[in-house]
């Protein structure tokens, strides 16, 4: 099984919900009084990770000496009703007992946000960016928290289901971008591919970042995605510039089915219309699950486009993706669709595409798992519940 993950950002960002420590040292209060629930103050925890509060946590020195003092108070009240449990009666009272394991569940797992994930994350973005968080502009510290959402997704949670290659893609788009940075950013490896398309009204960067070993540990590729991403100076340029107006971000983890394990067969694999025009539209693409007539669909593209990459190298059944889009201008819901119409298999697809910058396409066609998760400040994507848990409180289906 492979794993896909993905989100979309956008310079004018949904803050989510306010919440000051003032209101979480009261609700604190009221959980340790016994008017209110512990499950009221995972819930404000949960609001706390919306995006206004954590560019606050960031900035604000004073902001997290208070919430550590808070983790303390939850820490040592957490270990109190753990100490409690064992006075229950479960042979008379099996109810309460349940339903007090619930409620001290509830404060471990708002400690553990508290206690681990705001500065789990805030010190990737720093060690990322080469900057402290301090430095960084509001809608920059966004697209980063953005990207390390899919990183998270995919490190140690949905590399659980396949792992021999990781691959992450970012598209930015701009009215802005300094032109000039484009033919110096082709400095291609196997490892990292750059696409830029010149659009009516912004320019699309897209920037992909690829990890591959048959044999390693969990969490290997993923260091070395992020060891790519900061070596990458236009990549760190462009998201700190605060020009960044949309972005589209997907990662994939694989279990290579059709094709061996290579850089040239680990997702997202994109495609050029034309590679010496700067107004040509790229495609990128992810697949968990099989296409069985992939090849058909390869051969019918080659009638018409010229492949970018060579399908003697790149054997991956994701290749049909890309090669079914080159040379279709205005991609809608309709292209996608007739699309899945014509691919015969059981898959979950991800596709950007230069000319809807702003969009993330999915496909979901058979039984692999597709799952929309649902935070207070944002969407993601992914091919199952535990890439969602960290950072979506509710999910469908």
């Amino acid at each position: 099984m492979c794993g896909i993950s993905g989100t979309i950002y956008s310079s004018d960002y949904n803050p989510g919900i306010l919440v000051s420590t003032e209101e979480l040292f009261k609700l604190f209060d009221q959980v340790v009084n016994g008017s209110a629930l512990t499950s009221s103050l995972l819930d404000m925890a949960w609001k706390y990770k919306s995006n206004i509060n954590f560019i606050r946590y960031c900035k604000s020195t004073s902001e997290r000496k208070k919430i550590k003092l808070l983790c303390n108070k939850i820490s040592d009240y957490s270990e109190k009703r753990k100490s409690n449990l064992s006075l229950i009666d479960k042979s008379s009272s099996l109810d309460l007992y349940k339903a007090q394991v619930k409620e001290w569940e509830c404060l471990v797992d708002a400690h553990w946000f508290f206690s681990n994930e705001l500065d789990k994350t805030r010190y990737l973005i720093e060690n990322l960016a080469k900057l402290p968080s301090t430095d960084i502009s509001d809608a920059s510290l966004v697209l980063f928290r953005d990207i390390t959402k899919i990183i998270h997704a995919i490190d140690n949670r949905l590399e659980l289901r396949g792992r021999d290659s990781f691959g992450l893609s970012v598209m930015l788009s701009s009215s802005h971008f300094d032109l000039e940075k484009i033919d110096e950013s082709r400095a291609e490896t196997n490892r990292e591919e750059v696409f830029y398309s010149k659009g009516k009204k912004s320019g699309t960067y897209s920037f992909v970042f690829k990890a591959c070993n048959s044999i390693g540990g969990l969490g290997d590729n993923a260091n070395e995605i992020k060891e790519l991403i900061k070596d990458n100076e236009l990549f760190l340029d462009l998201l700190k510039s605060g020009k960044v107006s949309s972005a589209t971000i997907m990662g994939h983890t694989r279990w290579a089915s059709v094709g061996e394990v290579s850089f040239a067969n680990t997702h997202p694999i994109g495609l050029v219309d034309s590679c010496n025009n700067k107004d040509a539209s790229h495609v990128l693409s992810c697949l968990n699950g099989d296409i069985y007539n992939y090849k058909e669909i390869i051969a019918d593209a080659k009638n018409t486009q010229v492949l970018s990459t060579d399908d003697s190298i790149c054997t991956s059944d994701c290749l049909a993706v890309s090669a079914f889009l080159l040379g279709k201008k205005d991609v809608t819901i309709n292209t996608i669709s007739q699309m899945a119409a014509d691919f015969i298999g059981s898959y979950a697809i991800g596709i950007q595409h230069s000319d809807t910058p702003e969009k993330l396409f999915l496909v979901k066609k058979g039984i692999q798992g597709l799952y929309l998760g649902f935070s207070y400040d944002g969407v993601l994507f992914a091919s199952d519940v535990y890439g969602l848990v960290e950072t979506c409180r509710y999910f469908v289906p």
